[in-house]
């Protein structure tokens, strides 16, 4: 969390902090906007030019270039702070700039990621900052949650992006992400790594640059939380929308961080069999779990377009088709028939158009099965 405070006690406790003024060294960047207050001239001309790079690479990721209009940022370093951690001085005379101060205890020992992350909290607060009246100043510190600094840090670099995705794509294969909804609403219950992915997904979507500048405006000026203008920013037609948008970017760049073509065996058909099978979970009423028990998702025909239905077809369409990814065409069109399947059973088809559906997908996985124990696959 960003610590404010008026310049008056911030020198005051600066002054109490430094023992020896003199000993300390001072780079700046040619503009201004950038400094490092430090005791190695080394290390400082370091953690100078690394601001800039991250700068430049938040720049990039957002296509909103930073103004720096009354604001400019500091890197204390060795901090008299014991952590890692980020502060904001707002000057009490005017015509001084707000400074933004990011605290690093030591800099053999610095965490990297921790402090991009950090880093990267004070250059979304100076988005906020460029045009902003000094009046509201204040009203910055609590508007980014931490998961949005902390996704915006794992997008900076390529291999850290490719490993968080690869990490989303494991549990959203497994039914432990069942929307990005569900990580929004309580994004402390998830690892990071799909705070990385949900803003690399953002940054991928059409008119970046607008999308993200018309965020920033929106924060500015509403009182509304991030999320709230992140699904309106995401899709027009709301959660629901921004969830299947969300489904489809994954299983698309899924290629590139699994491995292709995994043969056929008996466990990945045993692993889709079951994966046809209504459990417990499906239901959130106790009737209709006794009812169903562990019959397989041909039982639902006769309920067809009633809104239960719907909800646990649309659920279980996703999560079969992040079966296949990564498998061989024969599996990948097996698995597709089933999906398309719970596809119309989401829409409401009639039920002989979804007993067809349901036969020819029954008639691949046979297929399949015959094709392996022949030795033809």
């Amino acid at each position: 969390m960003l610590s404010v405070m008026l310049a008056c006690s911030a020198a005051a406790e600066e002054t109490a902090a430094a023992a020896d003024r003199s000993a300390l060294v001072h780079q700046r960047d040619a503009r201004g906007n950038f400094a490092v207050v430090g005791t190695n001239n080394v290390e400082a001309a370091h953690l100078l030019r690394w601001i800039q790079v991250v700068s430049d690479r938040v720049q990039q990721f957002t296509g909103v270039p930073l103004h720096f209009r009354g604001w400019r940022l500091q890197v204390v370093c060795p901090s008299p702070h014991s952590r890692i951690g980020t502060r904001m001085i707002v000057p009490d005379s005017p015509g001084l700039r707000i400074l933004l101060i990011l605290d690093l205890p030591d800099y053999s020992t610095a965490n990297i990621r921790r402090a991009e992350t950090a880093l990267c909290s004070l250059l979304l607060t100076g988005y906020l900052l460029d045009g902003m009246p000094a009046a509201a100043v204040a009203e910055v510190d609590d508007t980014f949650s931490a998961w949005f600094s902390t996704g915006l840090a794992g997008c900076l670099w390529p291999e850290p992006r490719r490993n968080s995705r690869v990490q989303t794509l494991h549990l959203w294969r497994n039914g432990q992400i069942p929307a990005l909804r569900a990580f929004l609403s309580s994004p402390a219950g998830f690892p990071q790594d799909v705070a990385v992915t949900a803003l690399d997904w953002w940054g991928s979507l059409p008119e970046r640059s607008k999308r993200f500048e018309t965020f920033f405006n929106a924060l500015r000026n509403n009182s509304a939380p991030e999320i709230v203008h992140f699904v309106t920013l995401s899709a027009a037609a709301g959660a629901e929308d921004m969830d299947e948008k969300w489904d489809f970017w994954l299983q698309r760049n899924a290629a590139s961080v699994v491995s292709p073509s995994q043969p056929v065996s008996m466990p990945l058909i045993n692993r889709l069999r079951s994966a046809l099978l209504l459990n417990a979970a499906d239901f959130d009423n106790d009737n209709r779990r006794a009812l169903f028990g562990s019959a397989d998702m041909a039982a639902l025909i006769p309920f067809s377009g009633e809104e239960w239905v719907t909800a646990i077809a649309r659920a279980n369409s996703r999560r079969l088709r992040l079966m296949a990814v990564g498998q061989s065409d024969d599996f990948d069109a097996c698995v597709e028939a089933y999906a398309v399947f719970l596809d119309k059973l989401a829409k409401g088809a009639q039920p002989d158009q979804l007993i067809q559906q349901w036969e020819l997908a029954e008639a691949m996985l046979d297929y399949l099965v015959f094709r392996l124990r022949s030795g033809g696959l």
